[in-house]
């Protein structure tokens, strides 16, 4: 007779099947935290901190489905690209490149056009706008030319523009200045057709561009297909350096600029706007 066959215990521990979702969702989560990273929501006009949530719970759900596969590759990619630009010189050359800056004119433009920024809901303007704001100011003062200015209003707080904090920086100049504002703007291409509109009238040809140092070949190039004769002078950034940008840091945030603005430059080229 034969013996009989007994089950012996597993000595591996039983599956948790609902640790899965569970996983999947923090999985979906820190990748999205990297997607944010780069920027990359923004360049499709989102505001990224509120796809933390969305991203949890797709994730939680394709944790029930084969599909969670997907959220390995997600994160695998982002985790390649993220190593790859913050911890290698790969990208350094050609995001400087990017950047116009032209020779300082032999003859003072017409007058000094400096791009707008985020305002936060308080009527701050972010430090990007403060750093154009500064340089453009700086350049006023050297040619006692006109300096034209946009107001951005916040979306979500009516009645909050950005007028208050300009105009705190603009009193820091010593002396008084020729002034214009345009309103109502919502893009770059907004900015350069409002201020096409105010130069035509005034008779202006050329203009002295500010704007960040990423931000200005895009913008330069719409303002110069409404007409003008453009000189591009970027500001400084405080924000990140990309002189040296030999840490992650400043890398990460100089490529996710970079892409930002690769991205809008094929956008405005398809559009015909620059």
């Amino acid at each position: 007779m034969s013996a009989k066959k007994t089950d012996k215990p597993s000595d591996s521990p039983p599956r948790r099947i609902g640790m899965r979702p569970l996983g999947a969702a923090a999985l979906a989560t820190l990748a999205w935290s990297g997607t944010m990273l780069l920027r990359i929501p923004e360049m499709f006009g989102f505001e990224g901190s509120h796809g933390l949530l969305y991203a949890a719970i797709a994730g939680l759900l394709l944790g029930f489905t084969p599909l969670r596969q997907l959220l390995w590759v997600w994160a695998g990619l982002l985790m390649i690209v993220i190593l790859t630009v913050g911890f290698s010189p790969l990208f350094e050359s050609t995001i400087r490149d990017w950047v116009r800056s032209d020779p300082d004119p032999i003859h003072p433009p017409d007058a000094v056009l400096v791009f707008s920024g985020s305002v936060s809901e308080d009527g701050h303007i972010g430090q990007e706008a403060v750093d154009r704001l500064l340089t453009g100011l700086g350049l006023v003062e050297k040619w006692r030319k006109p300096l034209v200015i946009s107001t951005v209003r916040d979306s979500k707080t009516p009645g909050v523009s950005s007028v208050l904090d300009q105009n705190r920086i603009i009193a820091l100049s010593a002396d008084s200045l020729e002034l214009y504002r345009t309103d109502s703007v919502h893009s770059s291409h907004d900015e350069a057709l409002a201020f096409a509109v105010l130069g035509k009238e005034k008779g202006w040809h050329s203009v002295a561009v500010v704007t960040s140092r990423l931000h200005s070949r895009r913008a330069c190039a719409t303002v110069a297909h409404t007409g003008f004769t453009v000189i591009c002078l970027p500001s400084e950034s405080r924000g990140y350096s990309l002189g040296p940008l030999d840490g992650p840091t400043d890398r990460l945030a100089a490529f996710s600029g970079w892409l930002y603005e690769r991205i809008g430059w094929i956008k405005y080229d398809w559009r015909g706007w620059i």
